[in-house]
């Protein structure tokens, strides 16, 4: 009755080769990529948990009408806040002292490899302005850059801090 021309269905040992190693390439890529953003998903969130802390400072340095630090420590990898006169803050839940160790939080692996502020010290006044050194910053300013790919910026006069965005590695 029907008769078939030529070959049955399916397919060749030849293409079911290449469809796997098709799939494996597929799969490689997509799994080294998962690597990489990983830990571009801690840069984010270190800069996010600075952001927030600088905040913090700013918000502290208004209300008490003192001025505040945070300093950035590369080389301990940390940076913390404190009153200018030399006393720690405490941090706002659980009220220890707010020093942040990067490599013992939630962000072990990601470094601070940079700070354009004299000493690593940024300071707020008691009206909230940034401060380099005694002087008011003027320019958008590195406040931390971290893994030498992601910096936190702060701009003059309102202290508003940003994610400036993938660094060219020099």
């Amino acid at each position: 009755m029907w008769r078939r021309a030529g070959r049955e269905n399916g397919f060749t040992l030849v293409e079911l080769i290449i469809i796997i190693l098709i799939i494996g390439m597929l799969s490689y890529v997509t799994l080294v990529g998962f690597g990489n953003t990983s830990k571009n998903f801690k840069r984010i969130g270190l800069a996010k948990q600075l952001i927030s802390d600088v905040r913090y400072a700013q918000e502290m340095a208004m209300s008490y009408r003192q001025p505040v630090n945070v300093v950035i420590d590369v080389k301990h990898n940390r940076y913390w806040l404190q009153w200018q006169n030399g006393g720690y803050l405490n941090k706002p839940i659980g009220g220890r002292t707010f020093i942040a160790e990067i490599s013992k939080s939630n962000f072990a692996g990601v470094k601070l490899t940079g700070t354009g502020f004299k000493n690593g010290i940024l300071t707020f006044n008691a009206s909230g302005t940034p401060l380099n050194g005694s002087a008011p910053i003027t320019k958008t300013t590195v406040l931390a850059v971290i893994d030498g790919r992601r910096a936190v910026e702060i701009t003059p006069g309102t202290g508003r801090c940003f994610i400036e965005g993938i660094l060219k590695v020099r």
